[in-house]
Order: structure tokens, then C-alpha cells, then sequence
């Protein structure tokens, strides 16, 4: 139900992009307080679905007038609060923009809205032997749009990078509902400041992104894959170390920890692993068809030196995509958020970076925090770039075992800064890690980087309506 004083404002948005596209039943409401984490939001005033650019200038006009906080939404997906709703709020539901309105492959981009999905994307672009490179392990549900407002990284950062490196341009709405064009269409642009690449990353606080100009790049003409299992973790991290050393074209290295293969035993019985096998590194390398068998000769060579129990390489692309250990290195979210449901807890999904170099380190003082803090806890990432995920499956209505996963992220969040990385890869900080981002500025006496955050805040968007509480408080 919609509150009388919020009636003129409901009604306004009803003339501005019509009744069909604006929710205010609370069942229709209710699936939009949460997103791929734990965190519930508040009931918004409204969820508004606009069809167009100026559908969401509309709004935010509305909303600016009439002091409506604002939270944009394109899948929901995120792991750690950033798209739930506050008090007095409304959802912008972008899933109606969702067209790729224009692939030039000359000049290599694309121009999407904000919710066609990279999956999508990528297999339209795949006709012509080209693709978009960030692939975060949500890529067959998460949107171009969402994975802007994140930075999001994914498994081939190691060699692409994350996204905002292909981002060109973005169109936005600003709070006041003003239209703006950011960038350009060019790989060289140097006129100012860069506030396309300030806003990717912002997590829906300075704009609302309408519409995403994107690089893109030939296909790698091949790649193989290797699949290499450990008994154990140091041997997993060693095992990187050397092929990162190499000037092979090491595309994604990809691990299971050894939780997280305790994990996937318990959950996904069907899943046939070699004897002795405790830990897995999946090696994505790209080559050129006539040097693909040395290279594949080469990069087993590198990996035998860390003493695999067994080691497989595939060269098909269909088998590579068909693989059942990489489908569920991908879906690893899902197989513990599974396991949380039935445990009737929560799951707390970790993300935490560092130079590569000091992985073996990382890993083995975070696995003396699961033995030390006894919870049911897994790593496994993207360990070629040195992103490691942590996950949690806890219940946090016990107040004991709340604070123990609490202290725990934080003390793994100091691992990753003490080791010149930070608390947070890929994930955003959403509500979740907001003191964990205070901790790693202390660390780095760097407090006086919130008073800069709110002042560029205030710029876009004095009035603080766009998804407020979200990274950093205003006061």
C-alpha cells in the first residue's frame, strides 16, 4: 500500500511513464527489498520500470522535486546490499532497457542499455569473432549496467583487466533528472576529467548510467585449458606463481580451495574427483593454432613442477564450456548458497585482493582463521589476478557466531591490505563493507579519503538521494 502523503508523488509517476510501469502493490514491491545477499530493505514507496533515457529523467525529476531517495536496479545480483532500498525510497527497475543499439566492429565497440546481459552480449558479438571481456561468474544473469555500478571483474582479469578498463562512455541521468554524455566513442580521449570512470564503480551514488559505450576485442584464435589437481592449497598457490612467471598468454587462473572442494564433496556428490585430490587450479591460455601444441607442452611442464596428483588439458571449446569442475567453480555461489538454505542460515560471501606474489602467505594464514574461528567457511576465486572469495555459512541470529564471522572477514580484510591489496575486489561495499573500508584507510592513514568521497557525492548529488547508506554514511 502506498502511504496518502506519498499519493500526488505515485500519481505523478503514473502520468510520467504510465501504470503498467509503475508497482505499488506490496506483493510486486517485496522482490525488489533484496538482492543476491541477506540484506532485506525497506518496502519502497514505488518500483518504477522506465522503457527509455527520458522515462528515467522523468523520474528523477519527480523524485528530485518531491525528495525521494532513489535506488537503481538492472539483476539484483550483488552480494553485498548495494541495490536494496531504504526508507522513503523508490527502485528504478532498468530491465526494460535492455537493447544493444549499436556493434561497431571497425571501430570495436558496442552501445548497450543497461540491461542486456553479458552472456547475451557476448554471444551476439561471438557471430563476428569478437567479444566483451569482463565475465564476472554471474555473467549468464548479470547486466551491463549492474556490472558498471560495481567495477565488476570476473575471470579474466588477469589478462583483460575489470570492467571500467572497457569502458569508452556512459550516458547518465543525474539526480535532477539533467541528461548528460560522458566519454566518448574513442579509445584516446583526453578532454578533462574522467567522470565516466569515476561514475563506473559508484554503485548507483553520483548517477543513474542509461546507457554503456564498451570496447571490444578479436577472440583469441585458440585456447586450451589444464586442469591441475593438488592435495593441497601451497601447492595450488606455488603452481600459479610459476605459470604467472611465464610469457604465456595465461587468460584466467581459476581455484578451488581445500574447503571448497570439502564443499562441493558434500553438496555435489556427483562430481567425480581424481584419488588424493584436494585443491584444483584451472589454466585458461590463449596461443596461436600453429604453436598450440608447444604451448600446451610448455605450460604442463611449468605446472608438473608443483606436483599435481593429476593434470588434464583440453583444447575443444565445447568441452571447455561443457567442463563440470569449471561449471561448478562458476556456480560456487549458488552450491554454498544452497547449503546455506537447507542449514537454514546465512551465507556471507567474502572478496578480498593482493599482488599474486603473496597468495601462499594469504591462503595459509586464512585457512588458520577457519580452523581458529571454527566456521564453515570456504576460499576459492580468481587467484590468477589474486582475488580470493571467502565465504561464510552462518547463522546470523546467534549473536556469538554473528561476531565471529564478523571479526573473521575483518581479519581477512587486514591480510589482503597488509599485503597491498584491498578489502574488496569485485563485489562493491553495498552496506556489507562499509567498516571494513574504514579499516583499510586507517591502515593506510588515510582517513581524510570519506571527506573527498562526500564532497564529490555532494557535487552529483547534494541532495543525497541517489541509494543513500551505500559505501560510506554522509556524516
Amino acid at each position: 500500500m502506498v502511504e496518502e502523503k506519498y499519493a500526488n508523488f505515485t500519481k505523478g509517476l503514473v502520468g510520467a511513464i504510465g501504470a503498467e510501469n509503475v508497482l505499488l502493490d506490496d506483493s510486486k514491491k517485496e522482490p525488489f527489498r533484496h538482492d543476491a545477499s541477506d540484506y532485506v530493505g525497506e518496502m519502497p514507496i514505488a518500483v518504477c520500470r522506465p522503457g527509455s533515457t527520458d522515462d528515467v529523467s522523468k523520474v528523477m525529476k519527480l523524485c528530485y522535486d518531491n525528495d525521494i531517495k532513489v535506488v537503481a536496479r538492472d539483476s539484483g545480483t550483488g552480494l553485498t546490499g548495494c541495490t536494496v532500498p531504504v526508507k522513503d525510497s523508490i527502485v528504478l527497475d532498468l530491465t526494460r532497457m535492455n537493447k544493444v543499439l549499436e556493434v561497431n566492429l571497425p571501430a570495436r565497440y558496442v552501445v548497450t542499455e543497461p540491461y542486456v546481459v553479458l552472456d547475451d552480449l557476448n554471444a551476439q558479438l561471438a557471430k563476428d569473432g569478437f567479444f566483451y571481456p569482463p565475465d564476472p561468474a554471474s555473467s549468464k544473469v548479470a547486466s551491463v549496467g549492474g556490472s558498471l555500478s560495481t567495477n565488476a571483474g570476473g575471470m579474466r582479469a588477469v589478462s583483460t583487466g575489470v570492467t571500467r578498463t572497457w569502458v569508452l562512455g556512459i550516458e547518465v541521468v543525474l539526480a535532477n533528472g539533467k541528461v548528460l554524455q560522458l566519454g566518448s566513442r574513442t579509445v584516446k580521449d583526453n578532454s578533462g576529467y574522467n567522470l565516466t570512470q569515476l561514475i563506473v564503480g559508484s554503485e548507483g551514488t553520483l548517477a543513474i548510467i542509461t546507457k554503456a559505450i564498451l570496447h571490444i576485442t578479436p577472440i583469441p584464435e585458440a585456447t586450451f585449458r589444464i586442469g591441475c589437481y593438488f592435495k593441497t592449497d601451497e601447492s595450488n598457490g606455488e603452481a600459479t606463481q610459476n605459470i604467472l612467471k611465464t610469457n604465456l598468454q595465461v587468460i584466467s587462473a581459476e581455484f578451488l580451495g581445500e574447503s571448497a572442494m570439502a564443499a562441493i564433496k558434500r553438496n555435489r556428490a556427483n562430481i567425480p574427483f581424481p584419488e588424493g585430490a584436494n585443491a584444483v587450479l584451472m589454466v585458461d591460455i590463449a596461443s596461436q593454432k600453429a604453436a598450440l601444441d608447444s604451448e600446451v607442452e610448455r605450460a604442463k611442464e611449468v605446472l608438473s613442477k608443483s606436483n599435481p596428483v593429476f593434470m588434464e588439458v583440453t583444447t575443444d571449446p565445447a568441452k571447455m564450456a561443457d567442463s563440470q569442475i569449471f561449471k561448478v567453480r562458476q556456480d560456487m555461489y549458488y552450491v554454498l548458497h544452497d547449503e546455506s538454505q537447507k542449514l537454514h542460515q546465512s551465507l556471507i560471501a567474502g572478496d578480498v585482493t593482493m599482488p599474486t606474489t603473496h597468495l601462499i602467505d594469504a591462503i595459509r594464514e586464512i585457512n588458520a582463521l577457519i580452523d581458529k574461528y571454527k566456521l564453515n567457511m570456504t576460499i576459492f576465486g580468481h587467484i590468477g589476478d589474486g582475488n580470493i572469495h571467502h565465504s561464510i555459512i552462518v547463522d546470523l541470529k546467534n549473536p556469538e557466531e554473528a561476531k565471529k564471522a564478523d571479526d573473521v572477514q575483518r581479519e581477512i580484510s587486514m591480510i589482503a591490505v597488509k599485503y597491498g591489496g584491498s578489502m574488496s575486489a569485485e563485489h562493491g561495499i553495498g552496506y556489507e563493507k562499509k567498516e571494513y573500508l574504514k579499516d583499510e584507510l586507517k591502515y593506510r592513514d588515510s582517513l581524510e579519503v570519506l571527506d573527498l568521497f562526500r564532497g564529490i557525492k555532494k557535487a552529483f548529488d547534494p541532495k543525497g538521494m541517489l541509494n543513500p547508506g551505500k559505501i560510506f554514511d554522509l556524516q
